[in-house]
């Protein structure tokens, strides 16, 4: 029997042991998606996949799928668990010393360069250097989020950034949740980084704006 993920096509041919009796919750470990199988009891043996889109799958188009294999199958847990505040905190601390050294780094170099040319005095230079740094650590957060969902000090913690349906987040959204959402989180003397301990789904307010959520893998 084949069970597949519908968000990525990621496939694993299982025993017939393995397949539960009763519909179960699967998290995928390419994508990080969950998603709901209910197990099916005609002569093929398949499974059809209810997802937020209302895809299915058959057997016959699940044996064409490329084969590999899932380093997790069925999760007694439901969906991939929310990742908590303060874990996130330690995440967030992470990340904000190797932003800060980057934004030093870079910084720096520039200012290096605008000593040689006789410029560092300069309003606008100064004005502009700075500029650079702030975009530097945007940069940081938003290239991150939108390529894998882990900044790096997510990775050392195995969190990640997913879309609602556990799909993969676009740079779009990477760019809203972590310039305009985090501002928004932050203006507000710091209510929406405390939405994460308060609400049971674990979403902080820049999470409710780019339709985000933080799991644990």
């Amino acid at each position: 029997m084949h069970l597949i993920c519908p968000h990525c096509n990621f496939t694993k041919e299982l025993e017939d042991t393995a397949v539960p009796t009763e519909p179960a919750q699967v998290t995928c470990p390419r994508c990080g998606g969950s998603f709901l199988f209910k197990p099916k009891t005609d002569e093929a043996l398949s499974f059809k996949a209810q997802t937020p889109e209302a895809a299915s799958y058959e057997t016959p188009a699940l044996a064409t799928a490329a084969q590999a294999e899932f380093t997790q199958h069925l999760n007694d847990g439901g969906a991939a668990p929310p990742a908590g505040f303060w874990i996130r905190v330690v995440a967030a601390l992470l990340d904000s010393m190797i932003s800060a050294l980057l934004q030093f780094s870079m910084v720096f170099a520039l200012g290096a360069i605008t000593e040689l040319s006789g410029t560092s005095n300069l309003p606008s230079v100064q004005i502009l250097t700075m500029l650079f740094g702030t975009l530097a650590g945007v940069f940081y957060y938003v290239f991150f989020t939108g390529y894998s969902g882990q900044t790096p000090g997510k990775m050392l913690l195995r969190l990640k950034v997913v879309r609602l349906d556990g799909t993969k987040v676009s740079y779009g959204q990477a760019l809203l949740r972590e310039t305009i959402g985090k501002f928004i989180s932050g203006i507000i003397l710091g209510i929406g980084y405390l939405m994460v301990a308060l609400r049971a789904d674990k979403r902080a307010l820049h999470d409710l704006i780019a339709d985000t959520r933080v799991i644990r893998i």
